[in-house]
Formats: C-alpha cells, structure tokens, sequence
C-alpha cells in the first residue's frame, strides 16, 4: 500500500454507521444511510434525493449479493468529500425488481475515482466466508 493511497478507514468512521435500524420501504432505508453522510456534512441534502431516483430510473443494479445495496448518484456539485455509511435493518425492505436488503452501504464520490479503492475493499471483505456486517463495523 503506497502511504497516499486512500483506505475506507479515510472515508467511514462510527458516526456513519448505523445498525439495527427499522425502515418501512427502500427510500426511508436509503434515506438513513444517505442522512449519516449529511450529518457529516460529506454531501448536501440533494444528494440523498438523487440516490433514490437513480434507484428510480435505473432499478436495482447497486443491489449485491448477501442483501446488501450501495446507493449512490452523480456528483451534481452536491458532493463535499469521498465518503462512505453503512446502516443495517432489522427487517429486509425490497428494493425495485423485490430483491430483499438489510443493510444499506451508500457511498459519495468527489472525482467518480476517489471511492474505487475503498469499495473494492468493502466488496473484497464481503466476498470472505463468514462475513457479517457487524463484524466489518468493529474495526471503526
């Protein structure tokens, strides 16, 4: 690892990590993941809103194996900071096409390039037999 390279421990931190939370629908769970990266002041408000109509417009396609989804949009000049949050449920709630989440991985990206590494990192470690959520937050 080159000392610059960015990690996700750059991009996540406790206050953007959410567990057992209850959410009637995918927007209000999306919405959730999306607030924690408000709060931390990582996007602004619209951000949250273009997430779900990318979801919207384009279905289920950020939702992965193991019911986990990771909404994201387009940098409208609404992305302050690379960034990423994790909320899980405790109920599934589908997602378009009735594909079942429980844990909502939303991530923001200032370039379209800065957030690569590190979700390939998240993807890597859920790819790992035995992954749990809760276990991965630990290390925050």
């Amino acid at each position: 690892i080159s000392p610059n390279k960015i990690t996700i421990f750059d991009m996540l931190n406790k206050k953007q990590i959410s567990l057992g939370e209850i959410a009637k629908d995918w927007e209000e769970a999306v919405r959730k993941a999306g607030n924690l990266l408000l709060e931390s002041n990582c996007i602004d408000e619209s951000y949250v809103e273009d997430m779900i109509k990318c979801i919207k417009n384009y279905g289920s396609y950020m939702v992965m194996g193991k019911n986990i989804a990771f909404p994201h949009a387009k940098n409208d000049n609404n992305v302050n900071k690379t960034a990423f949050s994790i909320v899980t449920l405790k109920n599934s709630v589908l997602f378009p096409g009735e594909i079942p989440v429980r844990t909502i991985i939303a991530f923001s990206s200032k370039d379209n390039k800065e957030h690569l590494d590190s979700f390939l990192e998240i993807v890597d470690e859920i790819e790992k037999p035995g992954f749990s959520v809760e276990k991965f937050v630990k290390k925050f």
